[in-house]
């Protein structure tokens, strides 16, 4: 007897985007969630309140931001993130870049997976399980880059974080950390669609 999904995911598109339709896509073909909705970050005036964001039971976060919406979007994560969301990040958030998605209260009070120095980019990489039992790698037997993959390197997991994954070259690719009861997944890549399979 299969059960149906329930959980409601919100899809942060920051900056261009250009990702956000064709990523909806293949997360609603997974059919492990009840709905999966855009939510484009372009201007300040597009960044979403935490109230906002209420409905989602998990949000995901990608794109490229500027200063003007990084940090009010980190601190309406952040409220959701206390509130009880779960939340994934791309490598770009809270990076100390121009183009950081998200900074403000998620990075100030210490929410991240991780700290990174710097960034490098893999051609075709292939990810190897650290953890296949983790309820986040549930179903997720491979991943392979089939373009160029950029990423963090090197990165020093936050307190409480665990590997879930790697780059068959050494930095880590998926990261969990429990804070205060609350999920927080890190994918160490980007972009998250077309350049992988």
């Amino acid at each position: 007897m299969s059960t149906e999904p329930v959980l409601r995911l919100g899809l942060i598109g920051v900056g261009g985007a250009t990702f956000l339709p064709e990523l909806r896509a293949d997360l609603r073909r997974t059919l492990r969630f009840a709905s999966v909705d855009s939510i484009p970050v372009i201007t300040l005036a597009q960044v979403p309140t935490a109230t906002a964001l209420a409905p989602y039971d998990v949000l995901l976060v990608y794109g490229f931001g500027s200063s003007a919406t990084a940090g009010p979007l980190g601190d309406a994560l952040a409220t959701r993130l206390a509130q009880g969301s779960g939340l994934v990040v791309d490598h770009s958030v809270g990076v100390d870049l121009t183009s950081a998605t998200a900074t403000g209260r998620l990075v100030g009070e210490g929410w991240l997976p991780w700290t990174a120095t710097g960034t490098r980019t893999l051609s075709r990489p292939l990810m190897q399980v650290v953890q296949p039992e983790h309820p986040v790698m549930d179903g997720v037997m491979r991943l392979r880059g089939t373009n160029d993959v950029a990423l963090l390197d090197p990165v020093r997991l936050a307190p409480g974080a665990t590997s879930l994954a790697r780059w068959a070259s050494g930095p880590v690719l998926a990261v969990s950390r429990q804070v205060e009861g609350t999920r927080l997944v890190g994918l160490n890549l980007h972009p998250l669609s077309s350049a992988l399979r």
